[in-house]
């Protein structure tokens, strides 16, 4: 019986998963930008992603500059940031841009991770001439929700990428940081 000759394939991907997620952000904002009334959803994507990008960042530097990472990774993602960065001699204020984008993105991204179910109420006094249209219009919002907007969405990813960029100059110079990752292909005959 005669075997035909046959090829091995084999592929190896190197995904960084922080850029896939800056990616999604970067989708979501724009969709969001498209059609701004209404984007709510995609605004609260956006930031969530944004979050997600930022931490993901940390994990893939954080193995390479901090020997103890790995016991690091249940830290918050400000404690994380703080550790790394004392460790590359880079300077933080987080009252200040970009770094005070860190309590304020992780602390909506906590409040929708570990969401919980909430009663908010407002009391606010308006003109007589203008309580019909304030009382139909709008909801009361949680600061979660008031937080999803294209504004934020857009500053925090400013601020996260500015974020990236400093660590990533001085713990892995070289490629831009944001471009993903690759694949390789080998092909191997095998057979006769």
């Amino acid at each position: 019986m005669d075997e035909k000759p046959t090829i091995r394939l084999t592929k190896t991907s190197h995904v960084h998963t922080y850029c896939e997620m800056w990616d999604a952000s970067e989708s979501l904002l724009s969709k969001g930008r498209s059609d701004a009334e209404g984007s709510f959803y995609q605004f609260m994507g956006s930031l969530v992603f944004t979050a997600f990008s930022l931490e993901a960042y940390f994990n893939h530097i954080g193995p390479d500059v901090l020997e103890s990472w790995k016991a690091m990774e249940r830290r918050s993602p400000k404690n994380r940031l703080t550790a790394l960065a004392d460790e590359l001699g880079i300077e933080i204020d987080f009252e200040t841009r970009p770094w005070q984008i860190i309590e304020d993105l992780f602390g909506f991204r906590n409040k929708l991770a570990h969401g919980k179910t909430v009663k908010v109420q407002e009391d606010v006094v308006v003109p007589f001439e203008g309580y019909f249209r304030y009382f139909f219009e709008g909801f009361v919002e949680t600061d979660w929700e008031k937080f999803c907007t294209q504004e934020n969405a857009e500053w925090a990813r400013e601020d996260v990428e500015q974020v990236i960029r400093t660590l990533h100059a001085v713990s892995d110079p070289g490629e831009d940081p944001f471009i993903g990752g690759m694949q390789e292909t080998k092909a191997n005959f095998e057979g006769e």
